[in-house]
């Protein structure tokens, strides 16, 4: 039948059941801990990418400085170079070589990874930076071959005003100039209908 008052173990059952308690709340707590410490992990990386992130800009922002410097500096900068003296010496090559410089300057600064974030920023601005010396050399050897071809044409004009009652002088510049215009046509792709 039914259960005696006596046969049962009060103490016996409390113990039982605060043990029950315990684990739990030691399960309860482990989990918690568990949570909190991969959410401040989280946090950390989180906070670590938004670090690295920050230090990128200012590298880029760095470089950017030293680019407009190798481009606008008066004495330095290849806005700089003009005319002739962009045929006497291999700017792109020079200017690139620079501006590699500037970059592994502000490279050695940051972390490997941050390096690893930067190198595509760094390269794209490179090659933008390489290809505006490009056109800066292209343009002014235009307008220098252009100088050069208008300084030719008035020399051998002279020459054959000057000389006009010698016919060989004035025959040899006159044919010096249909030369010289053939040539400045070919250089600039322009096919002579004659």
């Amino acid at each position: 039948g039914a259960p005696n008052r006596l046969d049962i173990n009060p103490s016996s059952s409390v113990a039982q059941y605060r043990g029950g308690i315990a684990e739990n709340a030691q399960h309860l707590v482990g989990e918690a801990s568990a949570r909190m410490g991969a959410d401040i992990v989280q946090m950390a990386d989180r906070r670590r990418s938004q670090l690295d992130e920050l230090r990128v800009i200012e590298a880029s922002t760095d470089l950017r400085k030293q680019e407009l410097a190798l481009t606008f500096d008066e004495k330095d900068g290849y806005q700089a170079v003009k005319g002739g003296d962009v045929i006497k010496r291999p700017i792109v090559q020079d200017y690139a070589a620079r501006y590699k410089e500037a970059t592994d300057k502000v490279t050695a600064s940051l972390s490997p990874r941050q390096r690893e974030m930067f190198a595509g920023h760094a390269a794209s601005a490179s090659s933008n930076f390489q290809a505006n010396v490009m056109r800066h050399a292209m343009a002014e050897t235009e307008k220098y071959s252009g100088e050069v071809y208008k300084a030719d044409l008035i020399s051998r004009y002279d020459t054959a005003g000057m000389s006009y009652k010698n016919a060989m002088v004035t025959n040899s510049q006159l044919e010096g100039i249909d030369a010289a215009t053939h040539h400045r046509m070919d250089m600039q792709g322009i096919n002579d209908p004659a």
